[in-house]
């Protein structure tokens, strides 16, 4: 099954449709508060583990690193692309 890898969203989700498997990849350093960005998929810090299996099938697995602790822009740290 072909895989498609973004990481546009910064969210972690795996999405298995009949043609592919999508997955979200998350950030590493802060998500985006609620308010601006619609709520869909895992918001949460960490990387993604892919396992390219001989059989065609690739799963995924959301890790966090002990002592990741996720931030939330303009809550827990200034926003850097505020004018």
């Amino acid at each position: 099954m072909p895989l498609v890898l973004t990481g546009h969203v910064h969210r972690f989700r795996v999405i298995d449709t009949a043609a592919r498997r999508l997955v979200w990849v998350p950030t590493t350093w802060a998500v985006l508060p609620d308010h601006p960005q619609p709520v869909f998929g895992a918001k949460r810090c960490g990387v993604v583990s892919v396992t390219l299996g001989p059989d065609g099938q690739a799963p995924a697995t959301l890790v966090e690193p002990a002592g990741l602790a996720p931030l939330t822009l303009t809550r827990d740290t200034p926003d850097p692309y505020a004018a």
